[in-house]
């Protein structure tokens, strides 16, 4: 939209200051050279709109052809359909009705999450484990006076998820240091 709005946007600033030179030609009885001299203004956006027409309608011509195509830009130039059919167009017509909007991501994202939900939460059990039999550094250096007391909305989340155990584990070492 933004590219053929462009386009015709250049066409009609073109188009007007052609009508303003004409009727300055007709008000002062000139020819075309006196009327530009008359209206600078008017002879530099003749100029200036006739040739960025000319690349932004080539740019709103290619983007209607990937419209009706039914590409990206990046199939365009990545695939090149040239001489195999396109898996996804529809025909002129149907690839411009609007499909009802459906994200992918969201489904995507809930089936991993659920399917990988065991073994991460066997992750976090063995990160724990590593904590507890001492084969991390002790977090000697930490600051003493910090408040590392868990509060109950941890401990929900930690019996929703089964990990009472460790928190328990935790707590005892925070209480030690």
């Amino acid at each position: 939209m933004f590219v053929s709005s462009t386009t015709m946007l250049c066409l009609y600033v073109l188009a007007f200051c052609w009508v303003n030179i004409r009727k300055i030609m007709d008000t002062y009885h000139c020819n075309m050279w006196t009327a530009f001299l008359k209206s600078p203004v008017s002879g530099i956006l003749i100029l200036y709109t006739f040739i960025c027409a000319w690349f932004v309608g080539g740019l709103t011509a290619f983007h209607l052809y990937l419209i009706f195509t039914n590409q990206t830009t990046y199939e365009n130039f990545r695939y090149r359909y040239d001489g195999k059919m396109n898996p996804y167009n529809l025909g002129c017509i149907r690839n411009e009705v609007p499909k009802r909007s459906f994200n992918i991501e969201v489904g995507k994202r809930q089936a991993v999450a659920d399917e990988d939900f065991e073994d991460i939460q066997s992750q976090i059990d063995s990160v724990g484990g590593l904590e507890r039999c001492g084969t991390q550094p002790r977090h000697t250096n930490w600051d003493h006076k910090a408040n590392w007391e868990i509060t109950p909305d941890i401990h929900v989340l930690a019996a929703e998820f089964g990990m009472e155990s460790g928190l328990a584990d935790r707590q005892k070492i925070s209480r030690d240091h």
